[in-house]
């Protein structure tokens, strides 16, 4: 492969990576070796909880459910210790059965208790339980037995588990579509050239992975790049999330640049269903981090500023012209069309 090649190697393969590798497959050993089977029998599971959280206004939108493992000789185990051993396994099902019930249940309980609230609850399917062939039917009993609605419920994906069998993920969407059941593409950013699955597939938000929101101010090809992809989520009605806020800074900066959702330590770590109770019983418990955004004033003109006349039949790309000629001191007319222009 010439010298991709051997970027490739001398990247991939440093002692460093190579160590990691091992220690990933003594550990999965470990895990697999312990009551990994048993450990549901034994209620040795326990859903922490993480909210979502409107950067507009500081209410929570949504709540994720994440898994945790209270091992009897390893103490708290947190998903990267023990997932990829239930997938190994075949656990991830019924564990992910689990998951989703008393993700469900907590969330009827918190309706209940705060009827204004009007939160979600988000899961995290592997890619063998988003192609289960009991997916619906569990997903219908759960809702039912709680009784949720499909609105209520969303559900997170990597976007290479979309991928994998396109046929069968259109049909999917398209019943989960018909039940209001809300999809969430997770990490995006780390592969970010590959994001043709959005004008194929009804998605209703996507996940903007932690190191994206942490290298925006010193990697300006990828802030352009996540300019653009708000821009063209706002015209497909696709909701972005800010992964891993952690100082007031990142919460201006993705407000500033019209993320809708954050997520991260800066609002609060995933805890114990109780920790969320405390949040709930606020209607803004983030408002304090909330300062004003700089008036659209900012970006008018003086009325004898040039005037720019975008065209483009793709509504898109004329957003974006339109933005960055604006930004350039420009004032701007849009037009669709030949005959319109």
């Amino acid at each position: 492969l010439g010298l991709s090649g051997h970027r490739f190697i001398r990247e991939h393969f440093t002692a460093e990576a190579i160590s990691r590798q091992y220690y990933r497959l003594i550990q999965r050993a470990v895990v697999k070796n312990a009551d990994l089977y048993n450990a549901i029998a034994r209620d040795e599971f326990e859903l922490y909880y993480q909210p979502i959280v409107n950067l507009g206004n500081g209410r929570i939108n949504t709540i994720e459910a994440v898994v945790r493992w209270h091992h009897p000789q390893r103490g708290l185990l947190h998903p990267e210790d023990f997932l990829p051993a239930a997938e190994d396994t075949a656990l991830i099902i019924p564990l992910g059965w689990w998951v989703l019930d008393q993700a469900c249940q907590q969330l009827a309980a918190w309706q209940q208790q705060f009827p204004e609230q009007n939160c979600r609850i988000s899961i995290n399917l592997s890619t063998q339980q988003f192609l289960h062939p009991d997916l619906l039917t569990r997903l219908d009993q759960a809702l039912a037995t709680h009784q949720l609605r499909g609105a209520d419920l969303v559900l997170e994906l990597k976007d290479n588990t979309v991928m994998v069998d396109t046929s069968a993920t259109t049909g999917l969407f398209m019943q989960l579509q018909d039940r209001g059941i809300q999809i969430c593409i997770d990490g995006i950013g780390t592969h970010y050239a590959s994001l043709s699955f959005l004008h194929r597939f009804p998605v209703s938000s996507l996940k903007i992975d932690a190191r994206t929101i942490n290298r925006l101010d010193i990697d300006a090809k990828l802030a352009e790049w996540l300019k653009s992809l708000i821009v063209m989520t706002h015209d497909l009605h696709i909701d972005l999330v800010a992964m891993g806020i952690e100082t007031a800074f990142q919460h201006r900066r993705t407000r500033e640049m019209g993320m809708t959702y954050g997520q991260g330590y800066g609002f609060a770590k995933p805890g114990p269903a109780a920790t969320v109770t405390r949040l709930l019983d606020h209607s803004n418990p983030f408002s304090f981090l909330l300062e004003p955004l700089p008036s659209s004033s900012a970006m008018t003109h003086a009325e004898d500023a040039p005037l720019v006349l975008v065209v483009d039949d793709d509504r898109s790309l004329r957003k974006l012209l339109t933005i960055a000629v604006m930004q350039a001191g420009y004032r701007t007319i849009e037009a669709a069309n030949g005959s319109e222009a």
